[in-house]
């Protein structure tokens, strides 16, 4: 039994303890019961009491069981079914590591409600946003790395790992993005400290283990999922993001740092994009000259494959269209930005293979050409000679006495 559920070293004492107590329950009676208690019921009776060392016994099988794909599935179905006994595990998160007992078993119950996540409704389980942000038990990312590898700081950065990642895929459900803004400031501010990175630029790495690079990946993730929620929550939490200080510090740096992958560049552009569509949002990131620059140079990166060119492109045309709509200075600012030769790559870019890249492209250029001064005059030939190639996207920009009118074709 402890081999088939693969329980490990502690198997033989978690064997011993399950037959004790089925023999308990024939003895008082209830046979039924006691046939019928598979080590999933045992489990799942197990983190009920308030015995610490009971729930660790309980939470300790529960994750061992969902470790072996053959019975994940049905675990986790009968999890789900028994909202006490997730709301019990939850509350686990918790617990204050007082004691080596709590501190295994917020670890355990972490990886237990990693796997519940996908389906987990914030709105069920009241005070559960508060649980997982009391995993982030590191202020940053840049204090993990300065830790000793080998002190116990590699208990915080597992529950933070575990914490971000928890809350990475929770935000995939657009309701719990939405019921951040009723949680206190604790859950944002605490997602923003994990997106810092050092500020040693010349560093090999972006972070000091794959560890935590993946935590600022997730958490650069969490971010932009909220940020781009829709609706009221959405223009609160954009709010709120913009109004924290070291959000734009902490993207500027991702931006800039020489070994900032694909994925977690187009992650970071995405919430400058976002952010954007916030009043003060887009006033600071119109005012930091470093991000704009950025943007610009990710139109046409030199070092990137093929297809994350076209990743990268996508992502800072669209931050960058963001930014221009209805704001003439951070208009201006992009084309003091741009060199001549940028320019001619973005012309050339309205015959890409990916229609989103031309579409966003020619909103772009359009933009550009609306909020343009007369020293652009060079920069303007050159758009309005190929903006008619758009047209067959449904999107026809017509420039007349320095005005472009918009008309999409439905």
């Amino acid at each position: 039994l402890s081999k088939t559920y693969q329980l490990g070293s502690s198997g033989v004492e978690i064997i011993r303890r399950y037959m004790l107590d089925t023999y308990m329950k024939c003895c008082g009676g209830s046979v039924r019961e006691a046939m019928n208690m598979d080590m999933v019921s045992f489990a799942m009776e197990m983190v009920r009491p308030n015995s610490v060392a009971d729930r660790l016994v309980g939470v300790r099988i529960l994750d061992r069981i969902l470790s072996v794909h053959k019975y994940r599935g049905l675990a986790l179905m009968r999890l789900r079914a028994s909202s006490d006994t997730v709301a019990t595990v939850v509350s686990m998160l918790g617990l204050k590591n007082k004691t080596r007992e709590e501190e295994n078993t917020r670890g355990y119950a972490a990886n237990v409600v990693l796997w519940l996540s996908p389906d987990l409704l914030v709105e069920s389980f009241p005070g559960a946003l508060h649980m997982v942000s009391s995993l982030l038990t590191l202020k940053t990312t840049t204090a993990m790395a300065r830790r000793n590898p080998q002190s116990s700081s590699n208990v915080s950065i597992e529950l933070t790992w575990l914490g971000v990642k928890i809350l990475n895929k929770v935000m995939d459900n657009p309701d719990n993005c939405k019921k951040v803004t009723d949680a206190d400031d604790h859950v944002m501010s605490s997602i923003v400290d994990l997106t810092a990175v050092s500020d040693d630029i010349d560093s090999s790495s972006i972070s000091w283990s794959p560890v935590i690079e993946e935590i600022i990946e997730e958490a650069v993730q969490v971010l932009h999922k909220l940020v781009r929620t829709t609706g009221d929550a959405g223009r609160v939490l954009r709010c709120k993001t913009s109004e924290n200080l070291h959000v734009l510090r902490n993207i500027r740096k991702i931006l800039e740092h020489p070994n900032s992958h694909t994925k977690l560049l187009t992650e970071a552009i995405g919430v400058v994009a976002c952010l954007a569509l916030d009043e003060i949002g887009k006033e600071e990131i119109g005012s930091s000259p470093r991000i704009v620059k950025k943007l610009v140079s990710f139109l046409v990166p030199e070092t990137a494959t093929p297809s994350s060119r076209v990743e990268l492109a996508k992502s800072a045309v669209e931050a960058l269209v963001m930014l221009a709509v209805d704001s003439t200075s951070i208009a201006w600012k992009i084309l003091e930005e741009l060199k001549p030769e940028n320019i001619q790559q973005l012309v050339e870019m309205l015959s890409s293979d990916s229609t989103e890249l031309r579409t966003m492209v020619a909103k772009l250029l359009g933009s550009l050409r609306v909020n343009s001064k007369p020293e652009h005059a060079h920069y303007n030939r050159t758009i309005d000679s190929q903006l008619p190639l758009v047209n067959s996207h449904a999107c026809i920009f017509v420039f007349s006495f320095g005005v472009c009118v918009q008309l999409y074709i439905h």
